[in-house]
């Protein structure tokens, strides 16, 4: 972001929720960075991939309590993995939206 769009911003919203938005884009500009990156897209695929193997095994009834519990575990985070991108790009939109006030 440039200086006039954080100005443009600061008009709309305030200093205070201004700031706010900066901030947690920034924070979450990290986390779509890092799944964008070659290990982030091995981290992220194999997680899905696990998922998937362990849905399959809980479905045909063969699960361990364990796998269940990884099942669980493993959506949870992905589920968090991707309600910040989903925020990220909310926040991005609402940025474009008060550009084109």
């Amino acid at each position: 972001m440039n200086l006039a769009q954080i100005e443009r911003l600061k008009k709309r919203f305030g200093t205070k929720k201004a700031s706010l938005y900066l901030t947690q884009l920034g924070k979450s500009h990290q986390v779509v960075r890092a799944f964008g990156t070659d290990v982030g897209e091995v981290i992220l695929t194999d997680a899905l991939v696990r998922i998937d193997m362990l849905l399959h095994k809980i479905v045909d009834e063969t699960a361990t309590d364990v796998e269940k519990a990884d099942y669980r575990a493993l959506k949870q985070i992905v589920n968090a993995w991707s309600k910040r991108i989903n925020d990220h790009y909310k926040l991005l939109k609402d940025i474009e939206e008060v550009e084109h006030e």
